[in-house]
């Protein structure tokens, strides 16, 4: 378990690597003694520090609904969080389906964007 000095210090490496665009070591080899509500605490600091800077949360997000996906990740439960407007992959824009193949890459199992040429 972690001390709440080093939950926000978390929370303050995620947003500075967000904010100069540079990648950090995982959480969890820089606090090794990190546990699940160590994580769901430095989550809800970052996302106090996102929203302190003007995102909005416009939803919650849950994954590893399935036994098999909790299984397959060590977990025993489904996992959750915010959805803040700021997100990159959140847009108005549509995605045009036409800009996807309709064929799988065989090799990944997971659809590949056509080249634009």
């Amino acid at each position: 378990m972690l001390t709440e000095e080093q939950r926000r210090r978390g929370a303050e490496d995620i947003l500075r690597a967000e904010r100069d665009r540079k990648p950090i070591p995982q959480l969890s080899k820089t606090f090794p003694d990190m546990e699940i509500e160590d994580a769901y605490r430095v989550q809800d600091l970052w996302a106090e520090g996102r929203i302190a800077k003007g995102a909005r949360v416009i939803g919650h997000k849950i994954g590893l609904t399935s036994r098999a996906m909790q299984m397959a990740s060590k977990m025993t439960e489904p996992d959750y969080g915010r959805i803040l407007e700021s997100r990159p992959a959140i847009s108005s824009s549509p995605v045009s389906r036409l800009s996807w193949r309709s064929s799988w890459d065989m090799s990944s199992r997971v659809p590949t964007p056509r080249s634009s040429t």
